[in-house]
């Protein structure tokens, strides 16, 4: 069973882990092996973690909007 919120967790998942060495950590679920456990991808580093240690991150979805780095004409 998952803790938190009942919800499911599923390949692109954006998920938070709850325990264990990367506590606190926000990542992309990328692969699922039907033991209970998914490989997350954090950042750089991947890491099978168990699903009952994840909670999906519904939070921060959004990408931040960045202006351009280039000149405005005229300039």
């Amino acid at each position: 069973m998952l803790k938190g919120p009942r919800t499911t967790i599923d390949k692109g998942s954006r998920v938070q882990v709850l325990a264990g060495p990367f506590e606190g950590k926000v990542g992309v679920v990328q692969e699922l092996d039907g033991k209970g456990n998914a490989r997350v991808q954090l950042g750089t580093l991947s890491s099978w973690v168990p699903l009952v240690d994840l909670v999906e991150q519904t939070e921060g979805r959004e990408r931040p909007y960045l202006g351009s780095s280039h000149r405005k004409p005229g300039r």
